[in-house]
């Protein structure tokens, strides 16, 4: 949300599963909050591979 940008588009890739193209999803990301009408947003994307996520799941979910 800065220099008239209302999207601020962060994005994580801590896999090695994918090619991830980040400026496609950068792109999909901002197509998707215009079309829901958002005005202004942040948005974080976080890419992870199936150990990370359990790890993640087993901390906060138990």
């Amino acid at each position: 949300m800065t220099n008239g940008d209302p999207y601020t588009i962060e994005m994580t890739d801590d896999q090695s599963i994918l090619r991830v193209d980040e400026s496609l999803l950068d792109a999909v990301a901002r197509e998707v909050l215009c079309a829901e009408n958002v005005r202004a947003a942040e948005v974080s994307i976080v890419l992870l591979d199936n150990a990370a996520i359990h790890k993640l799941n087993r901390q906060y979910l138990g």
